[in-house]
């Protein structure tokens, strides 16, 4: 689990509870809630015990002055700060599709006191004041209540999914409208700026007039081929891999001029049409042409540290052996070296993984699309793995 939760993270520069979201959206159609929960928990507490040259290596802290994106609307944002100063109105609505990085856009823009709140479903209205209420440490008890606290003093709250608030029942427009009842009598002194998912917001404004509400509606397109090509390289680098695209022999047989930098030129402009932007969908695209598109595509390792020096207990092994099985694939005798076993003792391992339908084997090697952790764990701690000093 612990490089899928990785990618997570890095593509969606989320907080904790924000990450906690991802998994459960995707994964509760397969695992029960319950079981997500205590995954997660295991992985932060296991993250915070890796050590620092390990952590080092394969975390990325998003997002940071030299990590961000420049957009074209960037000073235009800026300049809402100077419009709300100025006692001008100030709501705005920031619109994308998932993983465009609203998050990140958020966050790069708030200055010093924003308040950045995440929005997850809600049934009622009290779950809503009581959101706002603990966000700002404020004590409110009804909307009435939190208007006029909020009218106090001039602040900026950016929120993140206002989406969300939209329950597919009966009666699921009614958060939605309180939410907008709140930004409508607060924003001359509040400076709003919320984010909301491509489809959904135009749902809701050909319902329920979204663009009547705010001062500005401004569309953040998916990620250019550049983007995507800069975040999919730090994500793979990141864990001591290299993406190289170039002609294999076979290849440039069959062609009669290869041209290194027009081949991965058109790969990568290949990879933002057909994801339409969306850096999730174009790192599957990137793992499926390192698995199938061996022709061109192709993974180097490029550790800077040494593997012994890099991992030094079990544990650490375990965390780069899921890597490369999210990543590419692994042979029983990659899994002996890695984890410092015999290859028949590596070979009844892997065979008892994949009989657990773990991992999946595709002729002498073996990959996984999502690794979970515990059940990988608890495979390796049946041969005593975890508690030796390997």
């Amino acid at each position: 689990m612990l490089d899928t939760v990785f990618l997570l993270k890095r593509f969606m520069y989320s907080s904790e509870d924000v990450l906690k979201k991802e998994l459960l959206d995707l994964r509760e159609s397969v695992l029960g809630k319950q079981v997500i929960e205590t995954e997660t928990i295991e992985f932060v507490d296991y993250a915070s015990k890796l050590p620092q040259e390990l952590e080092k290596k394969l975390v990325l802290d998003f997002p940071s002055k030299e990590d961000y994106i420049p957009r074209p609307i960037d000073e235009e944002v800026d300049s809402w700060f100077g419009e709300w100063n100025e006692k001008r109105s100030g709501s705005f609505a920031i619109v994308g599709g998932r993983g465009v990085g609203k998050t990140a856009f958020l966050k790069h823009h708030a200055q010093k006191g924003t308040l950045l709140m995440h929005l997850e479903r809600m049934s009622d209205e009290r779950e809503l004041i009581y959101a706002f209420s603990k966000a700002l440490k404020l004590q409110c008890s009804s909307i009435s209540q939190l208007i006029t606290k909020l009218n106090k003093k001039k602040r900026a709250i950016f929120i993140d999914d206002c989406h969300l608030l939209f329950l597919r029942k009966i009666g699921g427009f009614d958060l939605i409208k309180t939410l907008f009842y709140l930004i409508e009598v607060t924003q001359k002194n509040v400076l709003w700026v919320t984010t909301w998912d491509k489809y959904s917001y135009y749902y809701l404004n050909e319902v329920l007039k979204l663009s009547l509400l705010f001062s500005k509606v401004k569309v953040i397109p998916g990620m250019g081929e550049r983007e995507l090509k800069f975040l999919i390289t730090r994500v793979f680098e990141s864990t001591g891999l290299a993406i190289r695209i170039s002609a294999s022999r076979e290849y440039a047989k069959t062609h009669r001029v290869v041209n290194a930098k027009k081949l991965e030129s058109e790969l990568w402009a290949q990879i933002a049409k057909v994801s339409e932007g969306n850096p999730l969908a174009a790192l599957q695209y990137v793992k499926h042409s390192v698995m199938y598109d061996k022709k061109r595509v192709t993974l180097q390792n490029v550790r800077a540290l040494d593997m012994d020096d890099l991992l030094s207990d079990a544990e650490d092994r375990i965390f780069a052996v899921s890597t490369i099985l999210f990543h590419s694939a692994l042979s029983a005798q990659d899994f002996a070296v890695i984890m410092g076993l015999e290859r028949v003792e590596a070979k009844i391992i892997l065979n008892d993984l994949h009989f657990k339908r773990i991992i999946i084997k595709e002729g002498n090697y073996y990959r996984a699309p999502i690794i979970i952790l515990p059940l990988l764990e608890g495979v390796l701690k049946k041969y005593n793995i975890l508690t030796e000093n390997v």
